[in-house]
Order: structure tokens, then C-alpha cells, then sequence
């Protein structure tokens, strides 16, 4: 469409077609609009309502509109000044971005393998622009671990063990590293919808601690896919008693629907799927039979990963001297809380982001092997079923050897 009412001006030569303007005859533009507004072109499906548009603005730049969601290039893209480089890189295939300069962009997140999230890094922790993760504590048997819902953790496996069974998955796989899982424990801390009720102070899920699953049995549990709480509908920075993060079904589940099934629950518990707790089951207690038991956090992306304060013990990929170990004031071999460590030594960074939270506040409890000498040590991280408040997403363990295996030990990959 012109500016005005009047028919738009049409000429063609030599095969060229020039509306508004008239037919440059030594240029190669085949098709060519003039307006005095922002010349737009519209490419609309048969429905009439599926379209995209291009607008050339005042300053030669082009906007592109779609009525869809998605603008696919099903090739590569590169985006240079003037001719791109050739040399220097190698790509394979399509689907590739090639950028010369700078790439400006509030965040960044890669494509994860199934069964995995991705998790926003942190410059704190040098785990930027961030990592992928298992959803869901290490599941399978040797040779084809999985991040999958169903069935139980696999467990009883040492450090080394784990670290070759999450290496053999494939490149880039590991055993998730104390940085990522500091990145993940803070993310979950500084995030209100994380905060059962805030105000109480810091009150965060200590996931299946208590000592008992829905049928009164000690043991690790596991859950189903549709148990999974959708968070799309949910406010990410109120709390999780706020109205707004009320349950409602296809849209912010973090709750469950508070009804508990019967043994082992169904999919509207969620997060308390097999805990034998609910959302409106008592006043926050950490790792007590109550509300603390939701066994689900959410990220500051809006993903939601399992049991990473409670379920099983999981091995970090670390190693410890244990007299270099934190301590309290009376230095021993012991479980004590993180608002009484006077001497972190090498282990500041294990420090929570509020120096007042302790396992009150389901952030666990720190035990320190400082008795042992020169022993090595491997980390453990989260908490075991019977664990109550040494449950949490800060817990480290140091007490474990590399070697040891235990029916309450398993481990989760990063990539």
C-alpha cells in the first residue's frame, strides 16, 4: 500500500518491477517498492491470519514481524561486516550461527540432552554462561545412566565410579563439580518462590528427609513424569505461600493440589509425589513430616529440578585433606552448622549467601572430618531419607572415602 488513496504506480522492464519508483535499468533489483512511510512486505498463509512482515525503517534498518513465535533459518546464519571470515573455525551441518563481532544478549542458554536442564551460571563460581544438569538424581545401571523420573536413584556406587559412569555417557560429561552445584544451591536460595513462607524467614524444602515414604517404608523414592509441576503460570519472585502461587492446574503446580493421594500418592501431589506429606500438611519444620518435604526447587530460568536437597547422599567431583577442612570452635570430627563455622580454611566459597541461615532454614548442616588427619576425603552433597535437618541444598558431607559405596549414596551428571 502507498501513503495516499491513490493507486500505486507499476512499471516494469527487462523483467523488473518497480512500484512507487521507476525501473533502475542498470541495477539487478529485480523488485523494487518505494513509500514514504516504512515500505513493508507482508507473506501471508492461505488462512489470512498466519503472516510475517518486513518494514524498512527511516534509517535503512529491517524489522521483521511474524504472527508466529518462531523466525526458523533452516540453514546457517552469519552475521558480519561485509564478507565473513573463512578461516580461523569449522562448522558442520546447518543450524549454525556465525557471528564476526560481538554477541550482545541479556542471557544465554544451550540446547540440553533429554533428561536434563540447563542451569543460568554464575560469575561467583566461574560457571558462566552455564551447564546442564541432570533433572533428576542419576538413574539406570552401569553403562546407561539416565536422568529419568522413574525408578530409584542408582546408588551404591563410590566417587571414581561415578565420575566413569557420567565421563562414559559422552563428551563433556561429568560428575556435576562443587562449582555447579554452589551455583545451582545459591540459585535456589536467592529465588522467593524457593521460600515455603517468607514470613518466617528462609524457609526452604528439604526434599524426602524425614525418614519415611508414603507407605512408612525407609528408603529412597522415585516418581512418575506427570508428577512434574508445570511453573509457567507461577510469579518466580513471590513466595511460595503468595496467592499468585496458588495452585492451579496447567499453570503454577509448585504446590501440588494439597488433596495426597493414596500410596504412593498421584500426580496432583508433585513435588510431594511418594513423601506421604502435602502442601497444606502442618507448619514448616525442616526435615520434619510436613510441607518441608517437597522434594521439587525451581531455578531462576523457570526449570524445576528434584531432589537435590534430599533423597540421596550425591557425590560431587572433589577431594579434601580432612585437617584442611572447616571447623567451630571446639575443632573435631562432627556436624555442625554453618552459623558456627569460625574458620572456613580453603572452603569460603561453601559459605550460604545470609551468614544467619542455618538448617532451620533447610539449608542443611556441614560435617567436617578434621579428626583424620591427612586422610583424603570425597564430597558428598544433599542428604539421605533419614537426614531431617542435615538435609538441604548447602549439606556437604566430608567424611566419605573415595572408594566407599553405601545403599543411601548415589550421584548426578552435569555436561
Amino acid at each position: 500500500d502507498t501513503a495516499s488513496d491513490a493507486p500505486p504506480s507499476v512499471n516494469t522492464t527487462g523483467g523488473r518491477i518497480a512500484i512507487n519508483t521507476t525501473v533502475d535499468g542498470t541495477g539487478d533489483r529485480r523488485l523494487e517498492t518505494l513509500d514514504t512511510g516504512n515500505p513493508q512486505l507482508r507473506l501471508t498463509q492461505s488462512n489470512d491470519t498466519n503472516y510475517a512482515d518486513f518494514e524498512v525503517g527511516a534509517t535503512g534498518d529491517l524489522t521483521i514481524t511474524l504472527s508466529g513465535d518462531e523466525l526458523i533459518i533452516d540453514d546457517n546464519l552469519e552475521v558480519c561486516s561485509g564478507a565473513c571470515p573463512t578461516t580461523g573455525y569449522s562448522i558442520t551441518g546447518t543450524g549454525n550461527l556465525v557471528v564476526e563481532n560481538k554477541v550482545v544478549a541479556d542471557s544465554f542458554e544451550r540446547i540440553c540432552p533429554t533428561g536434563y536442564i540447563w542451569v543460568p551460571g554464575s560469575a561467583k563460581f566461574g560457571t558462566m554462561p552455564g551447564f546442564c544438569v541432570m533433572k533428576y538424581e542419576a538413574k539406570g545401571t552401569s553403562g546407561a545412566v539416565v536422568s529419568t523420573s522413574t525408578g530409584l536413584p542408582y546408588v551404591s556406587i563410590s566417587q571414581e565410579s561415578a565420575r566413569a559412569e557420567c565421563i562414559g555417557i559422552g563428551t563433556d560429561y561429568h560428575l556435576i563439580s562443587e562449582p555447579e552445584w554452589m551455583t545451582i544451591a545459591e540459585n535456589i536460595a536467592n529465588l522467593a518462590i524457593n521460600d515455603l513462607d517468607s514470613d518466617a524467614g528462609l524457609q526452604l524444602a528439604t526434599g524426602h528427609s524425614d525418614n519415611a515414604d508414603a507407605g512408612a517404608a525407609s528408603n529412597a523414592v522415585a516418581s512418575i513424569d506427570s508428577a512434574d509441576p508445570v511453573v509457567s503460570g507461577c510469579v518466580l519472585t513471590s513466595d511460595m505461600e503468595n496467592a499468585s502461587n496458588a495452585y492451579v492446574a496447567s499453570s503454577c503446580e509448585i504446590r501440588g493440589d494439597g488433596s495426597h493421594g493414596t500410596d504412593p500418592g498421584d500426580a496432583n501431589d508433585k513435588g510431594f509425589y511418594d513423601t506421604g506429606q502435602d502442601w497444606a500438611d502442618g507448619t514448616y519444620v525442616s526435615g520434619a513430616a510436613n510441607k518441608a518435604q517437597l522434594r521439587t526447587h525451581v531455578l531462576s530460568n523457570g526449570e524445576v529440578i528434584w531432589d537435590i536437597a534430599g533423597n540421596v547422599w550425591e557425590w560431587a567431583d572433589a577431594l579434601s585433606i580432612a585437617q584442611e577442612h572447616p571447623v567451630d570452635a571446639t575443632p573435631a570430627s562432627e556436624w555442625f552448622e554453618y552459623t558456627a563455622i569460625v574458620k572456613y580454611n580453603n572452603f569460603n566459597y561453601i559459605r550460604p549467601p545470609d551468614d544467619g541461615w542455618s538448617s532451620t532454614n533447610g539449608i542443611g548442616r556441614i560435617y567436617s572430618d578434621y579428626d583424620d588427619g591427612t586422610a583424603t576425603r570425597g564430597f558428598t552433597r544433599s542428604g539421605g531419607w533419614p537426614n531431617t535437618t542435615g538435609a538441604g541444598v548447602f549439606t556437604l558431607t566430608l567424611d566419605s572415602l573415595p572408594t566407599d559405596t553405601d545403599a543411601s549414596l548415589g550421584f548426578r551428571c552435569a555436561k
